[in-house]
């Protein structure tokens, strides 16, 4: 069976909307030129939306939003590798100094 999907111009212009604020979000932390890039192509085309009511841009609008989704994912990936990173990091700082022996400290009777 061969399963259509159907857009709804108005509910992709809305979840472009929230996809961007995501993205923009993200873009206001790094500066991921990918995620910048399709950000770009996708504001370009819900603008052209606008600009051109008669015109459908529902499905470029929706593969623009995937390809904004996929780089807010991946930057969110590495986000969370590079947090265990520190937080590894960090840990093994803390376990170092606490079985380090102490050295130069004299303790007087």
């Amino acid at each position: 069976m061969l399963m259509v999907e159907v857009f709804e111009p108005v509910g992709e212009l809305l979840r472009a909307l929230e996809v961007l604020a995501v993205a923009r979000t993200i873009m206001s932390y790094n500066d991921d030129q990918a995620l910048i890039e399709k950000v770009v192509v996708l504001q370009e085309y819900v603008e052209r939306s606008k600009m051109f009511p008669e015109r459908d841009y529902t499905i470029i609008i929706h593969k623009a939003i995937s390809e904004v989704v996929a780089e807010i994912q991946l930057a969110l990936k590495c986000e969370l590798i590079l947090s265990d990173v520190e937080r590894n990091r960090r840990e093994l700082v803390e376990g170092s100094r606490s079985h380090a022996p102490n050295q130069g400290i004299l303790f007087a009777d």
